[in-house]
Order: structure tokens, then C-alpha cells, then sequence
């Protein structure tokens, strides 16, 4: 049986915003997000539904989001990773078992380099 590859969580911020020029419909997030409604999209803080297309769910590396009609110039897109619901376990950089929702961390995982 193949093991599954797990989505790689780097420690960053998952936000992006950026300023439009009323021109601009592709903007791109650096963020994984497992499923399309963990990408939250908002224009002057009001949540966009069915305004956009996302690409690169699933991705560890992140995606775009192309907007049916350019943001307005000077309004501010931005886009946020909701937290996944039941979705795939998170797995942390140089450990080797899924870390699920609830689990205890490991002794000694945290700062056990200095």
C-alpha cells in the first residue's frame, strides 16, 4: 500500500492581502489550504461567495485566486486560511507520525535543540 503524502504546514502566516488596481483579477496565496472552503476571501472585510475561482488546493506550496470581475482600484483582497475542520492531520517539519487535533505533543518535541 502507497503512504500518503501529507500537505507540509510551514510556519507562516495564513493571510495575504493585497491593494487592487481595479485591473488585476489573479492574485496568488502562499499557503496550503486542504479543501476550497478553507480559503476564505474577503474584499473591504466582506466574505466573497461565488466571485472567484481558486486553484492550487491541496497544494503544500499555495495557489491564486482569480476573481469573475477585477476588485475595484484601491480596494484591499485578501485572503485567510479558515481553520480545517476534521480535514487531514497536520504534519510538523521532522516528525514522523500525523499529529491529529487533540494529540499530546511528544516530550522534548518542542525545543529540544537548545
Amino acid at each position: 500500500m502507497a503512504q500518503q503524502e501529507h500537505i507540509k504546514i510551514q510556519a507562516q502566516t495564513p493571510r495575504v492581502q493585497y491593494a487592487a488596481d481595479g485591473v488585476q483579477k489573479l492574485f496568488t496565496y502562499t499557503f496550503p489550504v486542504f479543501e476550497p472552503e478553507n480559503l476564505q476571501v474577503y474584499i473591504e472585510e466582506i466574505l466573497q461567495v461565488g466571485t472567484y475561482v481558486a486553484s492550487g488546493v491541496g497544494a503544500s506550496h499555495g495557489g491564486s485566486v482569480t476573481f469573475t470581475d477585477p476588485p475595484p482600484a484601491g480596494a484591499r483582497p485578501r485572503g485567510d486560511r479558515a481553520q480545517p475542520r476534521g480535514g487531514p492531520p497536520l504534519v510538523l517539519p521532522d516528525v514522523r507520525r500525523p499529529l491529529h487535533r487533540g494529540d499530546r505533543l511528544p516530550a522534548g518535541l518542542l525545543g529540544a535543540e537548545h
